[in-house]
């Protein structure tokens, strides 16, 4: 996948007064040689404003017609995101961290109307600051305004999408108003959690979907990419797959979990005491949470087991072949062989 880079530019009154605008140098040492010294940016309205792009200074000029424009005074930040050619498309994320609700104006040389911003094309973005600290995070809190404005369409079981194309399973919580389930962009580029990361956008296309951003201490997007196992020590001894064979006790109405064989433990020793896999059969997936015995460290299934036996209408001495998907400890094909019955 092309990479598609973007930057974050955090605003204080005193860069909104000005018509220059400091483009990170991490960003220009990187892809400076990429954009001419002219750039269009565009806002999700069709509002469009040519700037002057000094790659010496790592400078944008011209930048304060759309400070006026758009009532930004300070406490705001700048999203860009260059596409292509001379094309930065940009969002404006309002002070409590939402993206902020367009006026319908498009410049004032422009000879056309501004256009409807659609969902499912575009998206609708927020950003959240990763807290530094011991406490491990693996959720986001969506800033009121992002919620107000979309919420109510958000179904409780998300599809978060990440820049290197792998999709990861995530949750929403109503009530507390957070998307869980990030600690897999972690697991990929083998993070023990967010907090190695700056900060986080995170972008609403609509029903289930979610894409996921990670942005370094320079504000510049860190492009995730698998880490192959062949090649990290610490993932070289894994498996790449695991087996259970399906026992009466598996389909008991309550579910008392589901052992993972001790030779897989190479594997299983990877995940945190209390996780979750995600496992996929053709367009079907679950979210399965794996978690240790209470006395020992035996990792086990457990909710959603009842679900996904269902759904696979497993049957005693079934076999599960759980394969490494995309070479993340997280992310499983299901393959079951049924047990052949003897004919009478």
């Amino acid at each position: 996948m092309d990479e598609i880079p973007k930057f974050v530019k955090m605003l204080s009154r005193d860069a909104c007064r000005s018509n220059i605008l400091d483009v990170p140098k991490v960003f220009t040492k990187k892809y400076g040689h990429r954009i001419p010294t002219t750039i269009k940016i565009v806002l999700r309205t069709g509002y469009t404003l040519w700037l002057d792009y000094d790659k010496k200074k790592s400078q944008f000029f011209g930048i304060k017609e759309l400070f006026s424009d758009f009532s930004v005074t300070g406490g705001q930040l700048l999203v860009f995101t260059y596409s292509d050619g001379f094309m930065f498309d940009l969002c404006i994320i309002g002070v409590d961290g939402g993206e902020i609700q367009y006026p319908p104006i498009v410049h004032k040389l422009q000879d056309c109307s501004p256009q409807n911003v659609s969902i499912r094309e575009i998206g609708w973005s927020f950003i959240r600051g990763i807290t530094t600290g011991p406490k491990v995070v693996d959720e986001v809190e969506l800033p009121t305004s992002f919620v107000e404005h979309l919420g109510r369409y958000i179904p409780a079981d998300l599809e978060i999408s990440v820049s290197c194309g792998v999709k990861i399973l995530g949750g929403y919580n109503r009530k507390e108003k957070k998307i869980n389930g990030l600690s897999s962009l972690c697991n990929m580029v083998g993070y023990r959690h967010l907090n190695s990361f700056n900060v986080l956008l995170l972008t609403y296309y609509g029903r289930e979907k979610f894409t996921v951003s990670a942005f370094d201490s320079a504000m510049v997007e860190i492009f995730v990419k698998v880490i192959p196992a062949v090649h990290v020590e610490r993932f070289a001894v894994l498996e790449p797959s695991f087996e259970i064979v399906v026992q009466p006790f598996h389909l008991l109405r309550y579910s008392y979990g589901v052992d993972i064989p001790s030779k897989f433990s190479k594997l299983s020793d990877r995940w945190d005491r209390l996780d979750y896999i995600t496992v996929y059969e053709g367009k079907r997936c679950w979210k399965l949470q794996v978690r240790a015995r209470r006395h020992g460290n035996r990792m086990c299934i457990h909710d959603g087991w009842i679900k996904f036996r269902s759904d696979m209408r497993l049957a005693v001495g079934d076999v599960m072949k759980f394969i490494w998907q995309s070479e993340s400890i997280r992310n499983f094909d299901v393959l079951v062989l049924k047990k052949v019955q003897n004919a009478d």
